[in-house]
């Protein structure tokens, strides 16, 4: 039986199969495995790259001591966590070419039950027993079997040379200590025009999945998010006693 850490990274890198989709409801991984599938597929627009330099140059005219507005603050320490993620999310991408090129296939057998025209996935033994029934396919079950043994023992080994679980789960470590930041960040009241963008812009960083160009409601909050940038005027470099 597979552990749960293996098949969270198994289905991570085969999810542009229609059948990962399939196996992260069945197998019910959390909530931050989701969201990592999200965020893999979210480009970072030219958009979200202005944003982010806009409210970096404020708040680092603001680096001289704490905000006095909260959320500024703590929209830096969300925005370190969320530079190291997206870092390490292109460093993931890399190493998942590198193991793709390295290994023959995912461990996963393709199954088909005799007089069946159809065929199915099968990642586990279980998976095996569930779609090879009955004593008649005894001999079949145990050569699928004993190919996915030889597939997960190929992909363990490349697993290991090239680090790719390692740092799958940094990744994930760095991606829950982002959303904890997040949520603190949105919980915080705000008493300026720049706490409100703060808080506004983690949020669409966050949510936006990214899936479709232009898809509402995002291009439209950005948009808000920019209004807010020109009434706070925070386009210009504010001075160090500018609150």
């Amino acid at each position: 039986m597979l552990n749960s850490n293996f098949l969270i990274d198994f289905y991570h890198f085969v999810g542009h199969w229609y059948l990962a989709a399939e196996k992260v409801v069945e197998h019910q991984l959390d909530l931050t495995a989701i969201k990592l599938f999200g965020a893999r597929i979210m480009a970072d627009s030219e958009d979200s790259r202005t944003l982010s330099k806009i409210m970096q140059r404020h708040t680092l005219a603001k680096s001289a001591g704490p905000h006095p507005d909260a959320p500024i603050t703590l929209w830096s320490k969300w925005f370190a966590l969320h530079e190291r993620r997206q870092a390490l999310s292109v460093r993931q991408r890399e190493i998942e070419s590198r193991l793709l090129a390295a290994v023959r296939s995912a461990p996963i057998v393709e199954l088909a039950a005799a007089g069946d025209q159809s065929s199915s996935l099968a990642a586990t033994d279980d998976e095996v027993d569930d779609l090879l029934p009955g004593e008649d396919m005894a001999d079949a079950r145990s050569c699928a079997k004993a190919q996915l043994e030889a597939l997960r023992m190929e992909w363990g080994a490349a697993d290991e040379q090239l680090g790719y679980s390692r740092t799958h789960q940094e990744e994930l470590d760095v991606m829950q200590a982002e959303l904890d930041a997040a949520q603190c960040l949105w919980m915080a009241p705000a008493r300026t025009i720049a706490g409100v963008a703060a808080k506004l812009h983690a949020l669409i960083e966050w949510e936006d999945p990214g899936t479709q160009p232009g898809e509402s409601p995002w291009p439209e909050l950005r948009s808000i998010l920019g209004d807010l940038f020109e009434i706070g005027d925070l386009n210009a470099t504010p001075s160090a006693s500018t609150a």
